[in-house]
């Protein structure tokens, strides 16, 4: 950081606007690094004058990436959003192929971020137009495609985007990605229904995952099998895989989801009438922080409904104004 200063002390008195703008980027990548964003706001927007002055399109497009990551992380969507565009712009007009791929993947994972998914997924279709993409790069593409569509509930496309991002990591024999695309595609299938399908691709991505050592996703896939058993009314079989993906997640240490687990083995003991072993999961439930709001909602609320079947009106009450609270 003193190097660069000296640096730059030195590039501002010989009058050097492209080589100041180079410094003055470095300087506001260091501020940003070490979370200073205002500071680093500051290196970038006093570098865009001098890039501007200068005439370098290159220059002003590198600091309007910048720029756009600054304010993403300030949360100041629109701004970045503004710089990115801007940014894509310049690189287009000089040809700058490998800057541009980058610019639209930065531009797409921001509409991620802001809760955008049409808008990225309009990126990453834009991406997808270059020829010089990797088949590894060109696969994870095709799998954030099919991700953003599922958000949007486009299954037809997403489970397209899923198959041929398949197709590429089988030819590049990607065994961690390949068993993540059978988990997804598994989940459309849970979406409409198909049980037996959705199984099957869980078992296979079980078995991937298995050889791979990786028991966190093993965990996920565990998860999704009992709620496959669940919707089939099979409790026994859910409860054994719920157990197993908790089992698994504690091994691990992780916790990701444990809570949505535990909701699931809660509602089964409550439909199965053995509240006892409900009131146990709920209470867990309500103690995770990364519990979805609604399931610490829905847990408070049968809480408060198994109580007053008990007669424990007390406590009932107590779960009746945490429901009301939340």
């Amino acid at each position: 950081h003193e190097v660069a200063l000296e640096a730059y002390n030195i590039a501002s008195s010989i009058d050097n606007p492209r080589y100041t703008s180079t410094i003055l980027n470095r300087l506001g990548e260091f501020e940003l690094d070490r979370g200073n964003i205002d500071s680093s706001l500051w290196y970038f927007n006093n570098a865009i004058g001098l890039d501007e002055k200068s005439n370098h399109t290159y220059g002003k497009a590198r600091t309007l990436t910048n720029l756009m990551a600054a304010h993403r992380l300030k949360g100041s969507f629109y701004e970045a959003e503004e710089a990115g565009l801007q940014a894509i712009d310049l690189f287009k007009s000089i040809d700058r192929t490998s800057s541009l791929i980058r610019s639209h993947q930065r531009l797409a994972n921001l509409y991620m971020e802001w809760n955008k998914p049409k808008k990225s997924i309009q990126q990453l279709e834009i991406k997808l137009n270059f020829k010089q993409l990797s088949k590894l790069e060109l696969g994870r593409t095709y799998a954030s495609l099919g991700l953003l569509n599922y958000s949007i509930e486009n299954y037809n496309f997403a489970r397209d985007y899923y198959h041929q991002a398949r197709n590429l990591f089988d030819s590049l024999d990607r065994k961690a990605e390949i068993a993540g695309i059978l988990t997804n595609i598994g989940n459309i299938y849970i979406k409409r229904n198909e049980m037996d399908g959705a199984l099957d691709l869980n078992k296979e991505s079980i078995r991937i995952y298995n050889t791979l050592g990786d028991m966190k996703k093993t965990a996920i896939n565990y998860h999704n099998m009992g709620l496959i058993a669940e919707r089939k009314g099979n409790y026994s079989e859910a409860i054994r895989f719920y157990n197993k993906s908790l089992d698994l997640k504690d091994t691990s240490s992780y916790v990701a989801n444990k809570s949505l687990s535990q909701f699931n083995l809660a509602n089964i003991y409550k439909k199965s009438g053995l509240n006892d072993s409900a009131i146990y999961f709920y209470r867990n439930v309500l103690e995770f922080r990364d519990t979805p709001l609604s399931a610490k909602m829905q847990s408070n609320w049968n809480l408060s409904t198994i109580f007053m079947e008990k007669g424990l009106l007390a406590s009932a009450q107590f779960y009746q104004k945490l429901y009301g609270i939340l």
